[in-house]
């Protein structure tokens, strides 16, 4: 479907995931001026980044830059309706509509929503008021996920720990929150490319979300990832996308909800009688910050053109070929990640043998050419090989060419996968 336009790229926000894009879309002769709103000290040598007071401003500086497409990575500008006020402007956008983010934004919204697709998930408990959840907590039974109405997920193992958590919880919100069995089996993140009623799976990823080795400590973005996760059958795709995306879009079409963008499913795969199934933790309703960078080395056709696809409702002209490679990325983050932030620290980067893989910069700032640390996951290294052991290892040995103080990653990435003994 490629065609010889020329385009304008709008991509708004400011994480790895959106240097990545850029950097990609860079690369296509076609795109004639990428723009970000708000950007990150990456991606200034990519493109412009524009200062965006608010968001409606963004659609104002749409116009002016003559913007063709955008990119929305950010889910609480999807939930403002960010999508709607650019294509009434008569933008292409690819991003998921105001009520469609609400898979994301409204966990209450996500699991009755689950429920009435009849999408097998994690049984829950809802509610609003400290003392209920802490009635809850009296017969039930550890570990157990907590998720609060700011996104954040929390793995507890004792009532201690659930209490700390609740009251916390509580104090900034009188939001409810949600409790579920915590399901031991091994985790997918599923990428789709969605258009209304159709959709194309991406390759599969896994996620290694806990910040210490051995999947210890609190839960995060994310701190590595590795794709294709294809340890798997043919069968247990089979049922992610007849179980898990078919009726999610047919319940979005019964609810006339427009969608045009990306659908992630957070996948638990646990064996029952013997048979593999999946069960759906969570949905998120655009590029993640950290499989987005995993899946990309692996799409040799047009990222512009998957975009414009998606956005145009046009999937079924697509024609999607991926390498036959491995992919592995570790994100290098600041001291306190994720519960606090850091000061700013200098960053030193050492050449990158390009045949290896690469970097992406994620949450830096730039002066003058010299990079900052601007946040908490600052740098992910991308390694790439013929086999996941390879891009394991060239993933670790890019790593080593950052240097920042109080500079962190965990020396495990794909150690569910290779059954890796030692780590080092």
């Amino acid at each position: 479907m490629k065609d010889n336009n020329s385009y304008n790229v709008l991509i708004v926000g400011n994480k790895g995931r959106e240097y990545a894009l850029a950097q990609r879309l860079q690369q296509d002769e076609r795109v004639n001026a990428l723009y970000f709103c708000l950007g990150n000290g990456g991606t200034q040598d990519l493109g412009e980044n524009l200062e965006c007071e608010h968001y409606e401003h963004i659609v104002e500086l749409a116009l002016k830059k003559q913007i063709h497409l955008a990119i929305i990575s950010e889910e609480e500008l999807l939930a403002l309706g960010l999508t709607e006020m650019l294509e009434k402007a008569g933008i292409l956008v690819f991003g998921a509509s105001k009520e469609a983010a609400k898979l994301e934004t409204s966990k209450s919204y996500m699991k009755g929503f689950v429920k009435e697709c009849g999408i097998k998930s994690v049984s829950y408990f809802e509610t609003n008021d400290l003392k209920e959840a802490l009635n809850y907590l009296q017969n039930a039974s550890f570990p157990l996920v907590i998720k609060a109405l700011n996104k954040n997920t929390s793995i507890v193992h004792h009532q201690e720990e659930a209490l700390k958590i609740l009251e916390d919880a509580f104090k900034h919100s009188n939001e409810s929150v949600i409790i579920e069995p915590f399901l031991e089996g091994f985790e997918l993140s599923v990428t789709a490319l969605i258009a209304n009623d159709d959709f194309i799976l991406l390759p599969f990823c896994q996620n290694y979300k806990r910040l210490l080795e051995g999947d210890h400590g609190v839960n995060t973005g994310g701190m590595g990832a590795i794709a294709p996760a294809n340890f798997f059958s043919n069968e247990l795709e089979e049922k992610i996308k007849n179980h898990i995306f078919k009726p999610t879009l047919e319940k979005l079409q019964a609810n006339n909800t427009p969608f045009k963008g990306v659908l992630l499913a957070e996948i638990v795969v646990i064996e029952e009688k013997g048979v593999l199934e999946p069960y759906l933790l969570d949905f998120g309703v655009r590029f993640k910050d950290i499989e987005c960078q995993t899946i990309l080395p692996l799409l040799e056709s047009s990222l512009l053109d998957l975009c414009l696809a998606t956005a145009k409702g046009e999937l079924n002209s697509l024609e999607l070929v991926f390498s036959k490679e491995f992919v592995m990325s570790v994100a290098l983050v600041s001291r306190n990640y994720p519960t606090s932030s850091s000061p700013k620290q200098t960053l030193y980067i050492d050449p990158v043998d390009e045949k290896k893989g690469h970097l992406i910069l994620g949450e830096v700032e730039q002066d003058n050419g010299v990079f900052e640390s601007s946040g908490g996951r600052v740098i992910f290294a991308i390694g790439k090989g013929k086999s996941l052991l390879e891009a394991r290892n060239n993933a670790y040995e890019i790593a080593q060419k950052v240097h920042f103080e109080g500079m962190f990653y965990r020396k495990d990435i794909g150690f569910k996968a290779l059954d890796l003994k030692e780590y080092s």
